[in-house]
């Protein structure tokens, strides 16, 4: 259990994780408001 909390390799995937989830939730705040965007011109 130890060692594992001393990995490096562990610090660096969960910067990963959270890049890639900023990235997700601006990809789909973008998609939203594209959209909404869009569905304000339509009116």
């Amino acid at each position: 259990m130890g060692a594992e909390l001393k990995d490096p390799n562990r610090g660096t995937h969960w910067m990963i994780y959270v890049g890639v989830a900023m990235l997700a939730t601006g990809v789909v705040v973008l998609c939203i408001a594209a959209f909404l965007q869009y569905a304000a011109a339509m009116r």
